[in-house]
């Protein structure tokens, strides 16, 4: 029997049972002998028993309750609108009747007392304790990659279960021609600036860690600087396209998205992007800092005065601006920063609409070169001591990065491009910011190797005295903030000026000690 013939022959059993079930729960609507609430009971227990005997109850670590239905091998949310919808078709319940309400209540009941204790995945899944890759391939399958092999299989195997994401068109890969070159046509064509191989090494890293969030607790934000006309959110819709398909679409802060649609959006996806992360939105650069970090966020629950609701984000986040969000003191956002400069392209564009289908024709491609990509970091994986450290700050994106480069060639590239990150990030704080311009220029008057005693009041004079602009216009307004703002940005200013800043406390005011670092 062909597998299609046999799934039309499961459904018409299906639907038999179906009508069987209907018509015992027409019969207890029926019933004169039986009270109301008695006859919600009765449907409620057909409807829980019929569904117990279809799938299982799911309840996770974080309260969230499903429905796993054995013959499509799917995960529902029991308040999806779908899933609700299926009940009331299969159940021949309404709605708006009071049976259906009891019914829904019964099942989240049932569901918190007696749902089987597993995790809902989304995406991807490292499994550490037994070092395998499994990759959600949608409608009810995944990709289980242990190093050496590639197999598809049910969802649900080996406990591992993956939440359906409708929105998310199935992969299916080319494997007759998936090299590793598909891989690497994701992105072609970006103009970037500065060095390009360190970008480059630095996206394509990035792009594999989305898979292994399990590695990664404390995450980068890939952020993407340029003008208009540079192909930021083509580049970052392309990678979303591959990822989900084509209902895939970038969300902007200027399109009226505010806190809770971030939030519901940060927490529902593995990869999540925003356009114009460079509007002002004060609660912003607190959920990034925490996104990062993998910390949980509470929110009150809509509609509610005291009810508090807990975010577990675990997605990726690409964000886009013209210029550098966060200037005024985040240096915990800015730390945890990719950021990659592009230049605006000049002359010919491509409609976005044809790039969209380009890369769509490209997906079962780069999908197979993909899954051979993680195969090979899996089974690199299992060969890394758990020795391995870094002293960065996004210390397991380095460590993570150094055999995901291996894997793709590129590791001198990545380790060139870790190694200039701090500058590249502290940068970031600097840019467009006249008082660390200002403190440049007086830097350049010290020489290499020399150490500057100075204090607050004096170094004052001497920025005062460097000042072009007008009196009104210095950026200090005394020599006491002056002070105050160097202590603040002391990192910022060690790393973009390369000189080491220490101070002593005097009786009356203290002493600051600038020393200026050889050149290399």
């Amino acid at each position: 029997m062909s597998e299609t013939t046999y799934k039309e022959q499961t459904k018409r059993f299906d639907e038999a049972a179906a009508a069987l079930v209907r018509a015992d729960i027409d019969l207890i609507r029926c019933s004169k002998d039986l009270r109301a609430f008695e006859r919600k009971r009765k449907i409620a227990a057909i409807v829980r028993d019929d569904l117990s005997g279809r799938g299982r109850f799911i309840r996770t670590r974080d309260d969230e309750i499903f429905f796993f239905d054995r013959a499509t091998r799917q995960l529902a949310r029991l308040d999806d609108d779908e899933f609700r919808a299926s009940i009331h078709h299969r159940f021949g319940l309404n709605p708006t009747e009071d049976e259906t309400r009891f019914v829904a209540a019964d099942l989240v009941n049932h569901a918190f007392t007696s749902g089987e204790r597993v995790e809902a995945r989304s995406f991807a899944f490292f499994d550490r304790g037994s070092g395998c890759l499994f990759v959600d391939a949608n409608k009810g399958q995944m990709f289980m990659l242990d190093g050496q092999r590639i197999t598809t299989v049910d969802n649900g195997q080996d406990r591992v279960l993956f939440q359906c994401d409708r929105r998310a068109e199935p992969i299916q890969p080319d494997w007759s021609s998936g090299d590793f070159d598909a891989f690497h046509e994701l992105f072609a064509g970006l103009n970037l600036q500065g060095d390009p191989r360190r970008a480059l090494a630095l996206l394509k890293v990035w792009t594999i860690g989305l898979f292994f969030a399990e590695l990664l607790p404390v995450r980068p934000l890939l952020l993407l600087v340029a003008n208009q006309g540079a192909g930021k959110t083509s580049f970052a819709r392309r990678v979303g396209c591959t990822l989900y398909g084509r209902d895939f679409e970038v969300s902007s802060f200027r399109n009226g998205t505010g806190e809770a649609d971030f939030l519901a959006a940060v927490s529902a996806k593995r990869l999540v992007v925003f356009d114009n992360a460079d509007a002002r939105l004060p609660w912003l650069a607190d959920h990034l800092a925490k996104l990062a970090t993998g910390s949980e966020i509470e929110r009150r629950k809509l509609y509610t005065t005291n009810t508090l609701v807990t975010y577990r984000p675990n997605c990726f986040l690409i964000l886009t601006a013209r210029t550098t969000p966060w200037k005024q003191g985040r240096e915990d956002v800015v730390q945890r920063l990719l950021p990659i400069h592009l230049a605006t392209i000049e002359g010919v564009k491509l409609p976005e609409q044809r790039l969209r289908q380009v890369i769509l024709d490209a997906r079962p491609r780069i999908w197979a070169a993909l899954l051979h990509i993680l195969n090979e970091i899996v089974g690199a994986l299992r060969m890394q001591p758990d020795s391995e450290t870094s002293h960065h700050r996004l210390a397991d994106f380095h460590v993570f990065g150094r055999v995901a480069a291996r894997v793709l060639g590129i590791e001198k590239d990545f380790e060139e491009a870790m190694a200039a990150l701090n500058v590249e990030q502290f940068g970031l704080l600097a840019q467009g910011d006249e008082r660390f311009e200002l403190f440049g220029t007086w830097v350049r008057t010290i020489s290499n190797g020399r150490t500057v005693e100075t204090t607050a009041r004096q170094l004052y004079g001497q920025l005062q005295s460097l000042f072009t602009g007008r009196d009104q216009g210095f950026p200090f307004p005394s020599a006491t903030a002056l002070g105050t703002w160097i202590g603040i940005n002391r990192k910022v200013l060690e790393t973009c000026h390369g000189i080491h800043i220490t101070s002593s406390h005097g009786r009356r005011e203290n002493t600051w000690f600038f020393e200026k670092a050889l050149p290399e």
